[in-house]
């Protein structure tokens, strides 16, 4: 009686545990899309990372692309007021629940950062790297240089 006793204990244990841990399944085609809520100008946040927005673009959105680990990602953003308002992040070739899932994290990240300068995701470090230099490269194309952006 006590084996049963502890058997179903455990079992009740175990299955509380797994719904705890819930179950993210990736985005079709691993893409994702965040947006800032909006807000009335506000003053551009302080970086986590060491990167501020120091300049305004013109009307965007950017996009730029760079190496993940298996193929392309491409990042797209939008700044208003030096913040990033927007960044929508791309990679169809990247591994399901793993570079996925970089490309799900990194751009909420940045958000809330203010910064496309952001801790890689452990075990998707090459997609983590790529995303953030195809927001890099997207900064570029808005015509802001290393001058208008604070480290």
């Amino acid at each position: 009686m006590k084996k049963i006793t502890v058997v179903l204990l455990a079992a009740a244990a175990f299955s509380l545990l797994a719904g705890c841990a819930g179950s993210a399944a990736p985005a079709a085609g691993n893409t994702a899309a965040v947006s800032a809520p909006a807000a009335s100008t506000p003053p551009a946040p302080a970086a986590q990372n060491g990167l501020v927005i120091e300049a305004n673009p013109g009307p965007g959105p950017y996009t730029g692309r760079a190496s993940g680990y298996h193929g392309a990602v491409e990042v797209t953003l939008d700044v208003q007021d030096r913040v990033l308002v927007s960044i929508t992040a791309v990679g169809h070739e990247e591994t399901p629940g793993i570079g996925s899932l970089a490309i799900d994290t990194l751009p909420d990240a940045m958000l809330k950062g203010n910064t496309i300068v952001v801790d890689a995701l452990t075990g998707a470090t090459f997609t983590s790297e790529g995303i953030m230099e195809a927001a890099a490269k997207a900064l570029a194309s808005a015509g802001l240089t290393d001058a208008d952006l604070k480290r």
